[in-house]
């Protein structure tokens, strides 16, 4: 999620917008105050402390730029949660009550009969297969019915949930399961790890109401507790909203989510998009099994960027993705190192572009004219962009493999070595030497003109890649946006571009790794 996140943020701002990308941990609830005890924690918010301070070291790691980290334990968050609160409660949505039925305390869900089968002799959730328990209990509700159709009308939303079947899951699932009140809260006799509800310390807020509000306390929303006043995404400054999830928690944030903010008088998110989840090499990830994956592990065998395109290449948004070390080499070696760190380290070298700047003057720049230009770089980035605000990474990488492999074949059959033989050793008549001169510029234009081009789409997968790449075409940091990616560069650009090079050998983004 929080990689996915963080190459839509980066997309964004490459199109120009202003982006706050948080990412974070949610720390209450019985769950996180039973494995804290597991760990023989000398307190539960010591144990939170390390754990949160890991993700927050990978994030870090994967060259993640989140604007904010934020922990559901943090003073301000839980300020914005009893307001959230008081607000659903003066407007009726939150009442007290009492409630029974089957609970699942790894799920922090409350399910109802149809969500729990019996397996091997004990009741668990059907969707996620976690051991579930009979409760009574007097708490505090949510009148989740009362914004049954008002839920339904934000789903039908176009792009309000995509994928699309992840939307007709959610659809399916209303429409056989009629909508009933929700337990927000819990004894705090019984679970002590979490915020108070106000005015009544003896029940706790519910998990998953304090969880989802973290996206509130980050944007800085003010949440009045009078329900007669306003309260706006926008008030923040905030035009759009999106969230990024595993699908395995779509049902919090696609029902629960919306009715809490529409019920409190504020704008469902814009946007929830639900990604798939990694099985490796075709097993469930399971610590029992031993296959589970280490992501600190991965990047220590591997370049930040290799992980990086590889998680965002093959993976996707519908049907889970398989992983294996082969699938990260062969994407590696094949794509990054040979399509496209090899077609520019041999474009680079001096044999083949020996002036310090791009040939322009003696080049054909019009995109019109060039097969190439006309095949794979006409419509490049408006498909890319298609993709990629909709988080289908793999799909606009697609089209960003295909032009350079376009570019790599061109390269292979003009063979521009052999016309810069020609031209260093003479011989030629003044006519002949234009009409090579010509012929092998254009070539190479418009060759690393695709190489800008898929440079700058490839900066949210491989940032540092991507940008020692256009370091070294000359491309000067104000022209790596999407608006340069959709122009073609003209002859006096290309003049002014100064290749960055190495005085000798070859560019060289992904080293060949010992088999």
């Amino acid at each position: 999620s929080g990689l996915l996140c963080d190459a839509l943020a980066r997309w964004l701002r490459i199109r120009g917008e202003q982006v706050l990308f948080s990412t974070g941990t949610d720390e209450h609830g019985a769950k996180v105050e039973q494995a804290a005890r597991d760990a023989g924690a000398s307190s539960v918010l010591e144990f939170c402390d390390g754990i949160s301070g890991r993700f927050k070291e990978l994030f870090q790691r994967l060259n993640c730029t989140n604007d904010a980290f934020i922990r559901t334990t943090d003073a301000k968050h839980k300020e914005t949660v009893a307001a959230l609160w008081q607000r659903l409660e003066r407007a009726g949505f939150i009442v007290e009550g009492n409630h029974a039925g089957w609970y699942c305390q790894s799920d922090e869900a409350f399910l109802t009969d149809k969500q729990v089968v019996e397996r091997d002799g004990k009741r668990v959730s059907a969707e996620s297969g976690h051991p579930v328990e009979w409760l009574e209990e007097s708490n505090y509700v949510f009148r989740l019915p009362a914004l049954q159709d008002e839920v339904l009308a934000w789903l039908n939303t176009p792009g309000a949930l995509q994928p699309t079947v992840r939307r007709n899951e959610i659809i399916s699932f209303l429409q056989r399961n009629e909508m009933r009140e929700l337990s927000v809260s819990r004894p705090s006799s019984r679970v002590a790890w979490a915020i108070p509800v106000p005015e009544n310390p003896d029940q706790a807020i519910y998990v998953w109401l304090d969880a989802l509000t973290n996206y509130l306390t980050v944007a800085g929303v003010r949440i009045d507790s009078d329900p007669s006043v306003p309260v706006s995404w926008r008030d923040a400054g905030v035009a759009k909203v999106y969230h990024i999830v595993g699908k395995d928690i779509i049902r919090f944030h696609t029902v629960f989510w919306p009715a809490f903010l529409l019920a409190a008088g504020i704008e469902a998110p814009n946007h929830v998009i639900a990604h798939a989840h990694w099985t490796v090499e075709g097993t469930k990830m399971s610590k029992s099994l031993g296959n589970v994956i280490c992501p600190f592990d991965l990047l220590d065998e591997y370049e930040l960027d290799a992980v990086r395109y590889f998680l965002l290449r093959h993976g996707g948004l519908t049907d889970d993705n398989d992983y294996s070390p082969a699938a990260l080499e062969t994407r590696r070696k094949d794509e990054l190192a040979n399509t496209y760190g090899n077609l520019l380290g041999r474009s680079l070298v001096k044999s083949i572009t020996p002036e310090d700047s791009w040939p322009g003057a003696a080049a054909n720049t019009d995109p019109a004219e060039s097969p190439l230009a006309q095949k794979v770089l006409v419509g490049l980035a408006d498909k890319v962009n298609g993709h990629f605000e909709n988080l289908e990474f793999a799909r606009g990488t697609d089209a960003i493999m295909v032009a350079l492999y376009e570019a790599n074949r061109m390269f292979t059959n003009t063979e521009p070595w052999v016309a810069r033989k020609k031209l260093k050793q003479g011989g030629l008549s003044p006519g002949e030497e234009q009409v090579v001169l010509e012929e092998v510029s254009t070539n190479m234009f418009w060759i690393l003109e695709t190489l800008r081009v898929s440079s700058i789409l490839l900066q949210p997968l491989i940032p540092d890649a991507a940008g020692r790449a256009l370091d070294a075409l000359g491309i000067p940091p104000g022209e790596r946006t999407f608006a340069a990616a959709r122009a073609f560069t003209t002859s006096e650009q290309a003049a002014a571009r100064t290749f960055l090079r190495p005085k000798k050998g070859a560019i060289v983004l992904f080293p060949r790794r010992d088999d």
